[in-house]
């Protein structure tokens, strides 16, 4: 029997378009090399754990690059809206209906996580810098993985099981501050998200 994958996208032709929903950083893997310890192994060593720690920081940079947070922002908006769609179709499962939805740009590293409320416009990330995905990285040898960011990852994969959501004095503070929504017409927000839908192919427009 012959298997056909077929890729599908999340998206509308109301909204914009750009690459799939989960985006990876191949920026290379680090690879263990054993040398007899000497002088000039040690200068080696000194020079590998500084190249290790420059990539680690190139890493965490390439996360909150403009032209990625664009891209993350806009599949986050894009989600959120079928995940609404999604929740309307079914409401007598999703009760009560979430409206608050994450998305994850992660990378072997570290990730980002991106929350957006379709119903109150309010676009969210997390504080600081990107989350670390290991305890110890500048040393690869000692390098563990962070148990916390594997349960904060787990939560947000089953968020519509966790209901994630904000304060009464959360929502007044922060509603339509992302200013997507204010952007549109009523008319034009319901049919976005009437149409957001997954297929395997959309119409590029520029």
């Amino acid at each position: 029997m012959n298997v056909i994958e077929i890729l599908s996208f999340v998206g509308t032709e109301l909204l914009w378009y750009g690459k799939p929903d989960i985006m990876l950083f191949p920026l290379g893997g680090n690879c263990s090399i054993v040398i007899p310890k000497d002088k000039n192994s040690e200068n080696l060593l000194e020079n590998e754990e500084q190249q290790a720690h420059t990539d680690n920081k190139k890493e965490l940079t390439s996360l909150r690059e403009h032209s990625n947070v664009s891209q993350f922002v806009a599949q986050a908006i894009t989600f959120s809206f079928y995940q609404k769609r999604f929740q309307l179709l079914k409401p007598h499962y999703y009760q009560p209906r979430v409206t608050l939805i994450p998305t994850i740009a992660i990378s072997d590293k570290c990730f980002d996580v991106y929350m957006y409320d379709t119903d109150n416009d309010i676009l969210l990330r997390n504080e600081g810098d990107p989350i670390p995905l290991w305890n110890n990285l500048q040393n690869s040898s000692e390098a563990t993985l962070n148990m916390g960011s594997v349960l904060q990852l787990w939560m947000l994969i089953n968020h519509l099981q966790i209901q994630p959501d904000l304060s009464q004095s959360e929502l007044e503070k922060f509603s339509g501050t992302c200013g997507f929504s204010s952007s549109f017409t009523y008319e034009h927000l319901k049919k976005i998200e009437t149409e957001c839908t997954m297929r395997s192919k959309f119409i590029y427009r520029n």
